[in-house]
């Protein structure tokens, strides 16, 4: 069981509750590899750089960041609320369609039709890691 000992008081921002929360993980399993691989793209968090078959891919700030979160989820459908907490820290988007902008933006990048960013209907988006799952 993981055992924290600490305290972030409100309102706090979400980068620094990432960085503790990674720093905790370290400490108790080990460092964990900073580069991650799905459906031939991979996504260094070290170094901010995302290859997409080995050809490098310019991403905004907000896409990386979206991009990470599906990543490091993958086959789970996130809701606009959840992606929005996460890339947005919280910033008051109510009804906006930013978050859907900013995943079209990043399912065009990522191959249009063949990106493995699915929409699921009145709900979200989740990446789907096979080919088989796409549907």
């Amino acid at each position: 069981m993981l055992k924290f000992s600490g305290y972030l008081a409100k309102p706090f921002d979400i980068d620094e509750l990432w960085a503790r929360v990674d720093a905790i993980i370290r400490r108790v399993y080990g460092e964990m590899s900073s580069t991650l691989t799905l459906c031939d793209i991979t996504l260094n968090i070290k170094a901010r750089t995302v290859k997409l078959k080995d050809q490098p891919l310019e991403l905004t700030n907000k896409e990386f960041a979206l991009l990470r979160v599906f990543m490091e989820t993958p086959d789970t459908v996130l809701t606009r609320e959840a992606l929005s907490e996460t890339v947005w820290s919280g910033v008051g988007l109510g009804g906006s369609k930013v978050v859907d902008v900013t995943v079209m933006n990043l399912r065009r990048k990522l191959g249009g039709e063949e990106s493995p960013i699915c929409a699921v209907r009145s709900f979200g988006y989740k990446f789907v890691s096979t080919d088989r799952a796409r549907g």
